[in-house]
């Protein structure tokens, strides 16, 4: 309100002198200590002064309430310095248990992947164990069977050996006996003695001549005969399988000239003693017959088909 009255007219306010009101000392104090302390601070992180030197007069320098204020925080930077400590330690822990689950799972992971290789070369081994199991039962089989065969080839040869001696004995007889006949044709000695030793020398040659026939079919059983085969189809890989060899080996059957035709052809010579074999035809891993080859049924119930070997 104008000092004048509410009545007064023109109150110049610039001339009116408001008295201000005097900064209290306590104020100031607390503002000089506050400055002091943060001197004091910048010196101690600068390494200027000792930090029990500077707490020293920054507690000089406080009054009581603010000393209270001092001590508060101090217990309070002491709890969290501790908890810091706590946490700095559980962290240190962690890591070092971290640490260790990560060599152990590392091991593990490491152990796991050679006990996987193990595992694999373990597998492979047997699988090629097996393989050669089964060539080496292939190969007893097939040379169990090729000494039976030369066993029996043997004793035809032994045989047709024995039978050659006595021919040759034989010829030796029926020689002597043409000359005696031819003398007594010439001389005219005796011509029935003479006839009598030509119909006698007839009879001995024709059975001589059977002797040697007889024996030389049996050789000719243990002489191998060369037999074209033939199959016509798709494939990679085609075998003939019989009981030429106790289904052991078989042969491999080539392919002719690849052409624009879908079927090829594959052949392939095989060297057999005469006599029946039952045969098949193996294809890519697969067992086929060929339809224009006679068939017949085993005793183990499947469809072979029948070669005849002359």
């Amino acid at each position: 309100m104008c000092p004048l009255g509410r009545r007064a007219v023109g109150c110049n306010l610039a001339s009116i002198n408001v008295p201000r009101q005097p900064v209290g000392s306590s104020m100031v104090g607390r503002c000089r200590s506050r400055s002091e302390r943060l001197q004091t601070k910048i010196l101690v992180a600068s390494g200027s002064q000792e930090p029990q030197t500077a707490e020293a007069e920054i507690s000089s320098q406080v009054g009581p309430a603010d000393q209270a204020t001092t001590s508060t925080m101090k217990s309070v930077t002491g709890k969290t310095a501790a908890d810091r400590e706590e946490k700095v330690e559980l962290v240190t822990t962690a890591r070092e248990n971290s640490q260790e689950w990560g060599e152990k799972a590392a091991e593990s992971t490491s152990d796991d992947k050679a006990a996987k290789k193990h595992a694999q070369m373990y597998k492979q081994l047997a699988a090629s164990r097996n393989r050669l199991s089964t060539r080496l039962s292939e190969a007893n089989k097939y040379l169990s069977f090729m000494e039976n065969r030369l066993e029996g080839s043997t004793a035809t040869v032994q045989a047709a050996h024995d039978a050659t001696e006595k021919v040759l004995l034989e010829l030796g007889t029926l020689s002597r006996m043409v000359e005696t006949a031819a003398a007594a044709v010439k001389f005219g000695i005796d011509k029935e003695d003479a006839i009598e030793k030509l119909v006698t020398l007839q009879s001995r040659i024709e059975l001589a001549q059977q002797a040697v026939s007889t024996e030389q079919k049996a050789l000719s059983g243990v002489v191998p005969r060369t037999v074209p085969v033939s199959w016509y189809g798709v494939a990679l890989d085609v075998r003939i399988m019989g009981s030429f060899d106790n289904w052991t080996r078989g042969f491999v059957l080539s392919p002719e000239e690849m052409s624009d035709s879908v079927l090829s052809e594959f052949t392939a010579e095989l060297h057999l003693l005469p006599g029946t074999y039952e045969v098949k035809f193996l294809v890519d891993d697969g067992w086929k017959t060929a339809p224009d080859w006679p068939m017949v049924v085993s005793s183990s119930g499947d469809t072979n088909n029948i070669l005849v070997v002359d």
